[in-house]
């Protein structure tokens, strides 16, 4: 069987888990760029930055798309629910001093929502603490328990971000995508 051509900007590590919670993601990296010529992302919820391990593993990635969704303890604790030992302070600390090692694209992706849009002027600036090459700013448009934000409100939250490279989900054009294995990416997804 013989797969049709596809075109790929990057072979990226993300899904239903965490990957750096994967013991061996930088052996998968570095497998990935032995085999393949596309360049290699890794999204990140940025729970655990801290860790030298983790940390070492993302060096070869030629981008990290790390998450921050909080402002704030309290808001970490009621927007990503995280672990016990999971801080507010630990994260951002760990997204500035990876960011001042890391020499690929480093991406930061906020989800607004009514609970958070409130605090854009303060998430705007710990983002420019930690210096990200680009803003990725997003609102829940997949069926959820949380309403989004109208294009009106994103518009208005991009404006605390500016001089900083912003892809907001309202700004970007939706592209096709035609899976290369229909049936393996609802196995992935868990719907079969």
């Amino acid at each position: 069987m013989s797969l049709p051509p596809v075109n790929i900007d990057y072979i990226t590590f993300s899904g239903r888990g965490e990957p750096t919670l994967a013991a061996n993601l930088g052996e998968m990296i570095k497998a990935a760029r032995k085999i393949r010529q596309e360049k290699i992302a890794v999204i990140t919820n940025s729970s655990i930055l801290c860790r030298k391990d983790v940390t070492d593993d993302l060096l070869p990635a030629d981008c990290v798309v790390a998450k921050l969704d909080a402002y704030s303890q309290k808001s970490l604790d009621e927007i990503n629910r995280p672990m016990e030992g999971i801080t507010f302070s630990g994260i951002v600390n760990s997204m500035r001093e990876f960011r001042q090692k890391y020499k690929g694209k480093f991406a930061i992706q906020i989800m607004f929502m009514k609970v958070n849009k409130k605090h854009a002027v303060e998430i705007a600036k710990i983002v420019r603490s930690i210096k990200p090459d680009e803003v990725q700013i997003n609102t829940p448009l997949r069926k959820c328990g949380v309403k989004p934000l109208p294009k009106t409100e994103i518009d208005k939250i991009k404006k605390y971000f500016a001089g900083i490279d912003i892809i907001s989900v309202y700004d970007v054009k939706k592209k096709e995508i035609e899976s290369i294995s229909k049936k393996d990416t609802l196995r992935r997804r868990g719907k079969i």
